[in-house]
């Protein structure tokens, strides 16, 4: 089971809970950011937990795969540079 957290500013922080409601016990798996993000508004995981949407306020939407641990090297930093995420900008009706 995963859990993902977002800071305003563009970071992203996955973790591993293994199914436990201790939160101690939560293993890091990385960290993720968006380049030029002004500020989040708002993060959901899609249907099948496989992936998260996140809104910013400037009309951009981020499509980012859950990451898969064995897969990343996080000996020196959890911190993943370049991190592959589709991304559009929704348009904003005006009146």
């Amino acid at each position: 089971m995963s859990l993902v957290t977002a800071s305003r500013n563009g970071e992203i922080f996955f973790f591993e809970i293994n199914g436990h409601l201790d939160l101690s016990k939560c293993n890091p798996v990385c960290l993720l950011e968006i380049k030029d993000c002004i500020k989040i508004n708002d993060l959901k995981w899609d249907t099948t937990s496989q992936r998260i949407l996140i809104a910013t306020e400037s009309g951009f939407v981020y499509e980012i795969e859950k990451p898969d641990p064995s897969k990343l090297n996080t000996n020196d930093s959890y911190l993943i540079e370049d991190y592959p995420m589709r991304s559009w900008k929704m348009k904003m009706m005006e009146f």
